[in-house]
């Protein structure tokens, strides 16, 4: 019996970015992680749980590199920062997998805004947008962030 091949995150990576091109080809939008994360799992033996971690923020950067922000131009770095985290907010409210923090910042980086972190996104939208993160859910994971919407599920159950 040969050995079992172990993967590298950077080759499950380009396993998964292999796939959302693939399916960008193809024309199966929604472009959503959980038929890679499946098909991933089949081909390498890992655990669908494990590759989420490794293949969704390929795909929600995707989509934002690919959906870049529309942003007003602006002289000054202060007035750039608050059209941007106005572009943020806009995109935010709209809700659906654009509106997570990852593809947000890969759509302001292909608004020409060089390399944004989620970090910065999030600063953004609370200090320039006065957008409350508490409140602003969107995408599988984030809702520890969002402490305000907690109990929603139980408010529609009653």
């Amino acid at each position: 019996m040969g050995r079992k091949k172990t993967y590298s995150p950077d080759e499950l990576r380009a396993l998964a970015l292999d796939r959302y091109l693939a399916e960008i080809a193809a024309g199966d939008g929604p472009f959503l992680p959980g038929r890679a994360v499946a098909s991933i799992s089949d081909e390498t033996g890992l655990s669908r749980d494990y590759l989420r971690g490794i293949v969704d923020p390929v795909y929600y950067r995707e989509n934002g590199l690919r959906a870049p922000l529309s942003v007003v131009e602006r002289k000054t770095p202060n007035a750039r920062r608050i059209a941007l985290a106005k572009a943020l907010a806009k995109r935010r409210a709209a809700k659906g997998t654009l509106a997570r923090l990852e593809s947000l910042a890969a759509a302001a980086e292909a608004a020409g805004y060089g390399k944004v972190s989620t970090a910065a996104v999030k600063n953004l939208l609370r200090d320039y947008a006065g957008v409350d993160l508490s409140e602003s859910y969107a995408g599988r994971g984030t809702k520890a962030l969002a402490t305000a919407t907690r109990g929603e599920e139980a408010k529609e159950i009653a």
